[in-house]
């Protein structure tokens, strides 16, 4: 017994191209206020894991 596929819409007629299309036109609708918003966050959210994570962070040792 073959495997059913499900209905594709008339619309996905244009294949890999008309997918990309979508993509594009999906992430260009996105205000730009709202990334800069989550890429400000996200370095934000990385400079203090990062700072927080190192050993003696700024602390100078005087062992000799």
């Amino acid at each position: 017994m073959p495997k059913l596929r499900p209905k594709v819409p008339a619309t996905d007629t244009e294949g890999d191209f008309g997918r990309f299309s979508n993509f594009v036109r999906r992430l260009m609708a996105v205000p730009h206020d709202e990334l800069k918003a989550r890429l400000d966050a996200e370095k934000e959210a990385k400079r203090t894991a990062s700072a927080s994570a190192s050993p003696g962070s700024g602390e100078v040792s005087r062992e000799r």
